[in-house]
Formats: structure tokens, sequence, C-alpha cells
């Protein structure tokens, strides 16, 4: 809106111009120069309030652009900031998967290291060799050594009582 009053005002200060260039031949007239002068004088005191505008306007936009950079950067860091978090959840999903391939305990699944699944599970294995092994229950609570005595209890029963 604001180029639209300031080309209409330039067109109408040319015109005004060109009437007086055209009639050279008349005498001069000092009311009308006087007239001529004035709307010069509006016309330069609309151009500035004009500039003033146009430059607000700038400014403005300006600060949009700025506005818009920095939501850009923020959007730009957001999306960083999601893909960490979608590539730490999948290292986290493929040591899941190492560790219940290779039968390694949950408890242990964020000691593995590694990027790659199959780095993960040579980890997994490792660590896996390295936990010490269940051993067998002592099933005989009165020899806690495990040494038989050579006598069961079937064997007993047919000494005691006979050999039935």
């Amino acid at each position: 809106m604001p180029e639209e009053t300031q080309a209409e005002i330039a067109e109408e200060t040319t015109q005004a111009v060109e009437q007086e260039t055209q009639e050279p031949t008349e005498e001069f007239d000092k009311e009308r120069a006087m007239a001529t002068i004035e709307k010069l004088r509006e016309f330069e005191k609309e151009a500035k309030k004009l500039r003033k505008q146009v430059l607000d306007y700038e400014s403005v936009e300006q600060e949009k652009k700025k506005a818009e950079l920095s939501e850009i950067d923020r959007l730009k860091l957001e999306l960083k900031d999601a893909q960490t978090k979608a590539k730490q959840e999948e290292l986290a999903r493929l040591k899941r998967e190492a560790a219940d391939k290779v039968g390694l305990p949950s408890a242990f699944v964020n000691r593995l290291f590694g990027q790659t699944p199959e780095e993960l599970e040579a980890d997994a294995k490792a660590l896996l060799e390295a936990l010490p092994k269940k051993t067998a229950p002592n099933l005989n609570p009165t020899n806690p050594g495990g040494a038989s005595g050579g006598e069961t209890d079937d064997e007993r029963r047919r000494r005691i009582f006979g050999g039935q």
C-alpha cells in the first residue's frame, strides 16, 4: 500500500512539473508558483512519511526473518535430538537382541559394548563366559561333600529287612 501511494505522489509531481514546463509562453504568476511550491512541499512531507513507513516495514520484516531463522535453528536442534534419541533406542534394541540370542541375563544388557549386532553378540558371549557357571545343587543334605557312602536307600532297606 505505501508503494502505491508513493507511486501516485511521484506521478502527480511529475505531471505538475510537466505542466509548468509546457507553458513557457505564459508570464510568471507568483500565486501559481507559490501553489506549485506548496504542492511540492506537501508531496515531500508525504514522501518522508512513506519512507519512514517503508523503513519500519523493512525492519519488521528483518525481525521476522531473524525469528524464522531462530525457529529454523530450534527445529534443527530438535531434529538432531530426535535422531540421537532414535540412535540410542536402536542400540538398546540391538543390545537386548544380542543378549537374548546368547542367553545373557537381562541385568547385563547395559554392560554390552559395540555398535553393530555382530560386535554386541561377541561382547555378550565374552561376558557370558566370564560369568560363574551354575553348579548342580547338592541333593544329599546329610552328606555335604557330595561323596556317596556307597549304599543307596534301597540297598540299605534290603540289608536291614531282608532280601526283598
